[in-house]
């Protein structure tokens, strides 16, 4: 409602209505992504959207590199539950393996059975021996083996 005066005289009310034109800018995939697949430049465009998209990723430096949480279909808005930071190991890679005892340090290399992120405990096997062991993941593709 707009009230109309004229030298501090109120002169009519009148109800007005319009529409207000929100742009946003966000990014979508412009190819099929299957789940965990590593986000490249190439696979996402900028999108301008009209309306809210509730999470909508709207950095691409968010999105570049991170892994799909679930299958993306060319179009599709990215949203930050659709992508994820990827694993500092990959299952089936061969790892350091690292072992401290007291200033003792001895390291050699396993297969990771699983993928695993930062502080997250995984199983690993030995190739020569095929004995499996747990390590805790301490970057990228570095684990710490307990006993």
């Amino acid at each position: 409602k707009v009230s109309f005066y004229v030298d501090d005289k109120y002169i009519k009310a009148v109800n007005l209505s319009f529409k207000t034109d929100i742009k946003k800018v966000v990014y979508a995939v412009k190819v099929y992504v299957p789940k965990g697949t590593v986000i490249t430049e190439e696979m996402i465009a900028e999108k301008t959207v009209e309306s809210i998209v509730p999470s909508a990723i709207e950095k691409k430096e968010d999105i570049i590199g991170k892994v799909a949480t679930r299958i993306l279909y060319p179009g599709q808005i990215i949203t930050s539950n659709a992508v994820v930071e990827p694993p500092l190991v990959n299952k089936n890679e061969e790892v350091e393996a690292i072992r401290r005892i007291g200033n003792l340090t001895i390291s050699t290399k396993l297969i990771a059975l699983q993928d695993g992120y930062f502080g997250q405990t995984i199983r690993l096997r030995n190739p020569s021996s095929f004995k499996e062991v747990l390590g805790t993941v301490i970057g990228r593709g570095k684990v710490e083996v307990f006993r």
